[in-house]
Formats: C-alpha cells, structure tokens, sequence
C-alpha cells in the first residue's frame, strides 16, 4: 500500500548544507563590520561609526531575509517510492554522515514512526566545530593595546633639575668649614687677618642617552589602534626610567647609615641634619620599606607613619613626607634571605642636581636612514643630561633589617599598698 508523504521539509541545514555561500559570506562581512564600529567608537570617530552601523544594518536584514527564505522551504510528495519485497539492499535512510550522504531525512523520521525504533541522532551544526558552524560565529576580538598601570614617577620631581646651554660646564660650590667668630678690637690695636672662604667646582658633562624603535609600515597601515600615541607615552616611560637610574646610581655612592630602632631616625633628622635642611627634608623609600614602616607603633600603640592632611593618601614620618618607589627601581641591599630596606632623608633638591640639556625629544621619519630602504617608519628618542651630588649633607641614605615598635617607659611596679602616698609638690 502506498503511503503518502504529506508535507516534506528539506531539513539540510542539519548535514551542514542548508546555509548558501552568500550567507557565510554576509554573516563574516558582518562580523568584520562590528569589529570597525568598535574600534571607530573607541576612537571617538562617531561619524564614521554610524555609517558603517547603517551598513551593518542593511546586512544583517539580507541575512535576515535568508533566514526566513529558508524556514520556508516546503515540498509535496506524491508518492513515496513502492520498494520490491524480494529487493534484497533496499535503499534505506542513513545518518551515516561519515560515509553517506544523508538524502531524505524526512524518511528516516517516517521510518522511525513506523517501526517505533529511535534512530543515532543526526549530525547537526554547532559552532563548537569551525566546519560545521563555527567559522561564521562573529567573535569579540578587540585590537586596542590595553596599557598597564605601573609607577613611573620620576625622581627628578624630588632633585633640582637645572637647564644648561651647552654640553659641559661646573658651577662653584662653598666648602662647608668652621666659621670662628669676630674678635675684640682693643684701641688702636691691629685688626687681625680673617681665615679666607674655601669653594669648590662641580663639574658636569652631558651624555647622550637614545634609541630608535623600528617599525612596519605595513603594520602602521593596517592596524586601526593609535600605536603611535601609544609608543610615545611608552617611550616617555622609558625616559622617566632612565632619569631614575641615574639619580639613584649617584645616591647609591652615599656611605650607608644603618638604622636598628625608631630613636635612629630621629637622631638623623635632629642631629646629622642642619636644621635648615631639616625644615624641607622628605623620606624616600621602596615597597617593601614603606611596609615595614606602615606596621610600626609608637609607644602609645598609634602607627608610626600617619596620613598627611594636605593629602590624605601620603603618609608623614616624625611629619616627613614619604615617597616611595617601585623595589624594581630602588632594589634593597643585603641579601635575598636577611635584606636592608633603603630609607633616604634628606632633602634632594639640596643633594643632587640633574643638569638638563634638552628635554628627551622623540622624532619619526619613513623616508630617512634605513627606513626608506626597508619600508619602515623609525622613532627616536634622544634625551641630554648629567646627575651629579651637589651637597652630600643635604641626605642620609639609611638602610634597616628590621625596627621594632616602640614600648613605653616601664612605671614602677606596685606593691599592693592602698597606703595613699601622695606628696605635696610645695614641699
């Protein structure tokens, strides 16, 4: 008996056929499209990004169309084809997909109706699989460069930087000696000769310190990000890097004070510091100086450092300003297992001066030097300067293991007496 098949729904998408080329190609042209308008947005280029927004839209309504043509697909059977008992291979539905073709799965669902058994589930598409689906899924790929926060505070906010004209040059310093005082004038007594002042030069020379960051101008034409921008913030980066390292080599010659205990620091800020500089000094130390300082307590049990009033997210020690460096740029002493944390105080203004040729300058050139050549565009980055002390008195560069809190005067003990022993102060 022939059966008739009702309504036929060419199912192909399931084997991975039913989606056209011109689809594919729609799908990935609008994903590429996506892409731009995010990066155009990030850029601010508003503009632009709502024309290429309408386009998106026009796209993704073919799409759309495509989408619904296919749902549509409907064919009627006439007959489902009369196979012959005596056939021994009649054709039967398959989803063997790996080795046939699947043709007519509306029949393997009829046959399944009809002889009550379930067939092995039929290959579908998923976009785990790039063949079957997954090429046209659009991805989230963004190409902007996402910076790092990192400190690349230059010390040269905490020396004296002097602008200079030319390459080398000194400037005349007083030798710091024992000033005696006038003495008594009898009448018509000779005037004695007074002692003469002492000076002394500090030179400096200019050294150049530069480099050049070659580039593709392929890249440059093909990325959509700001990579220029990017570089010269990159490359101001290394410059603040540099001016620390030269700062910190000189004070690094400085013969180190070993600090033990709380009083150490108050003795290097009352005594081995003129009060004149006593008034204007900071305290400088690194990451894991500061957190050991940050634990310490005085001996009312309130933390040593506290927050500076100007400025609550500084902190004061004895009412000193404390800066604090990266360990990466100021590294500690000692060794691995028992370190020496640094602590520089003083004021550096006073003790150091940077003699500032040029600020660092940053140029680009796709024709010059080898960039021509080599179809490259070329930064440079060329800064002029010298670090040199200036009064080695104006700092101390401390070093410490370890301070312990401070514990307050022991009182007397008591002996359990309740006898009132007051005594009048009048006697």
């Amino acid at each position: 008996m022939k059966q008739k098949e009702f309504l036929k729904l060419d199912i192909q998408f399931f084997a991975g056929g039913g989606m056209s080329k011109k689809e594919r190609e729609l799908r990935q042209a609008l994903a590429e499209k996506r892409t731009d308008i995010e990066a155009l947005t990030d850029e601010g280029k508003l503009d632009e990004a709502k024309k290429l927004l309408a386009e998106a839209q026009q796209i993704k309504d073919q799409i759309q169309t495509y989408e619904d043509l296919r749902n549509m697909q409907v064919s009627y059977a006439q007959e489902e084809p009369q196979h012959d008992p005596e056939t021994k291979n009649p054709q039967q539905p398959t989803d063997d997909i790996a080795k046939t073709e699947v043709k007519n799965h509306v029949q393997l669902f009829a046959s399944a109706l009809r002889t009550g058994k379930v067939p092995q589930p039929l290959a579908a598409m998923k976009e785990g699989v790039d063949e079957d689906g997954g090429l046209i899924v659009p991805q989230d790929i963004s190409t902007k460069i996402n910076e790092k926060r990192r400190q690349f505070d230059t010390l040269a906010n905490l020396v004296d930087v002097i602008p200079v004209s030319t390459n080398k040059g000194s400037r005349v310093l007083e030798k710091l000696a024992d000033i005696t005082p006038l003495v008594n004038l009898e009448e018509l007594a000779d005037i004695e000769e007074l002692e003469n002042p002492k000076f002394e030069n500090i030179k400096y020379s200019i050294k150049d310190y530069a480099g050049i960051l070659v580039l593709s101008n392929d890249l440059l034409a093909d990325t959509q990000e700001a990579l220029l921008q990017y570089l010269s913030n990159w490359l101001a980066k290394k410059s603040a890097v540099t001016r620390n390292t030269l700062i910190l080599n000189q004070l690094g010659t400085l013969a180190k004070t070993t600090v033990s205990k709380q009083d150490d620091i108050k003795d290097i800020l009352n005594v081995k510091l003129d009060p004149a500089i006593n008034a204007t000094t900071k305290v400088v130390t690194n990451q894991s100086g500061f957190n050991v300082l940050d634990k310490l307590k005085d001996a009312f049990g309130r933390y040593l450092l506290q927050p500076n009033p100007t400025d609550p997210t500084k902190k004061l020690l004895f009412g000193k300003p404390v800066s604090v460096i990266s360990d990466k740029y100021l590294p500690n002493g000692g060794t691995k297992t028992t370190p020496k944390y640094p602590l520089i105080i003083g004021d550096l203004k006073e003790a150091v001066k940077l003699f500032d040729r040029q600020q660092y300058s940053i140029l680009t050139t796709n024709v010059g030097g080898k960039a021509f050549y080599r179809n490259s565009t070329d930064m440079r980055i060329i800064e002029r300067e010298d670090v040199v002390l200036w009064d080695t008195d104006a700092v101390v560069y401390a070093e410490f293991a370890s301070i312990k809190d401070a514990v307050p005067d022991n009182e007397t003990p008591s002996t359990g007496d309740t006898e009132d022993k007051s005594v009048d102060v009048g006697k």
